[in-house]
């Protein structure tokens, strides 16, 4: 997606005074000029993808309503909603919009639930690569609804919801210290690639690897399941340092 234009359309002439505006953040380029009524935001012919978006009213029609808006995001599907002039996307990572959602709600009724994730910005020092590509982000690292009875409130991975038998890659290069299987976990391999910092992979439906195994950046070493405490096919990926649990995001 290398841009995109709104345009405020309606047949009541009392309409209040003022505009819906809009801008786009682009991959290299950076924001855009403020664009409003169809002007476009964004590239023409040059690849460079959206990162994120910002959406505003303005005059009368920013005192009686509220503009909401969502991105979809590849690598992660619909992010949460955001409003009035708010960012929303991503920064800094090599996921780029596919499309986006508005609504133009009165300020006397409710809109969709704003939440935290509608802007992700990239934190990671690059160490490691994404173990599954072809996944969807589905839960992040930290506190949470338990999904299912046993799962943790306390999630100490990020979860990358994929079709079964999807494969997952190692991060890293390293050496594979465990092979196992647990009631919570499932089917579960461990890889420790020095100086204190392993990953785990969690629910797999079948392992390729071995314990005391070399592996390299990107081999397959297992593929997506749901064996354990699981409500679907997806992959659970820790990151220790020093075996204590830390956001993965911070080193991806």
């Amino acid at each position: 997606m290398e841009g995109f234009g709104i345009r405020l359309i309606s047949s009541n002439e009392n309409i209040p005074f003022g505009t819906l505006r809009y801008r786009a953040q682009c991959e290299e380029n950076g924001w855009t000029d403020w664009q409003e009524q169809g002007g476009y935001a964004g590239t023409i012919d040059e690849t460079k993808e959206l990162l994120a978006i910002q959406i505003q009213l303005t005059g009368n029609l920013a005192k009686l309503y509220n503009v909401y808006y969502c991105t979809y995001v590849q690598g992660y599907g619909w992010l949460d909603w955001t409003c009035n002039g708010n960012t929303a996307g991503t920064f800094g990572d090599t996921f780029y919009l596919k499309a986006i959602k508005v609504k133009l709600i009165p300020k006397n009724k409710t809109g969709p639930i704003t939440g935290k994730n509608a802007y992700i910005k990239k934190i990671g020092k690059g160490m490691l690569r994404n173990p599954c590509p072809i996944a969807v982000i589905s839960d992040e690292f930290g506190g949470r609804v338990a999904p299912t009875a046993g799962a943790s409130t306390n999630h100490k991975g990020r979860d990358y919801a994929a079709p079964y038998g999807a494969a997952i890659y190692a991060a890293s290069t390293g050496t594979v210290t465990k092979v196992d299987f647990n009631y919570v976990r499932g089917n579960y391999v461990i890889i420790d690639h020095g100086n204190g910092l392993c990953t785990l992979y969690q629910h797999c439906s079948r392992i390729n690897v071995k314990k005391g195994q070399a592996v390299f950046v990107g081999a397959k070493i297992a593929e997506v399941g749901s064996t354990g405490i699981s409500t679907g096919p997806h992959l659970h990926f820790e990151v220790w340092v020093n075996n204590v649990p830390v956001d993965p995001r911070l080193y991806l």
